[in-house]
């Protein structure tokens, strides 16, 4: 519909808490075959995370930027019949 809104922390955790789902720390731990412990592959520009798909209808990640400094992923996934779509921005520290 075209509706942007930003949430804070607070509020993306208690809406992922409403949908007894587990907000990652913002802090992504990535080896060559899992991120935060979650296996993970890469196919053109989507990101496949292990079991994410049985919790969560229709999610899916695309990355929109990968270089050495920033990794931004946009994640779309529906909620009550809503779809909703959050652009992350991840920088290596």
């Amino acid at each position: 519909m075209g509706i942007t809104a930003t949430l804070s922390r607070s509020d993306f955790e208690q809406m992922a808490k409403q949908m007894k789902v587990a907000v990652w720390d913002m802090t992504l731990y990535i080896t060559s075959s899992s991120i935060n412990g979650a296996r993970y592959y890469v196919k053109g520009d989507k990101l496949y995370l292990e079991g994410l798909n049985a919790v969560i209808k229709d999610y899916d990640i695309t990355i929109l930027t990968l270089n050495s400094s920033t990794l931004i992923l946009r994640e779309s996934f529906t909620f009550q019949g809503v779809t909703l779509t959050c652009d992350i921005t991840y920088r290596k520290v």
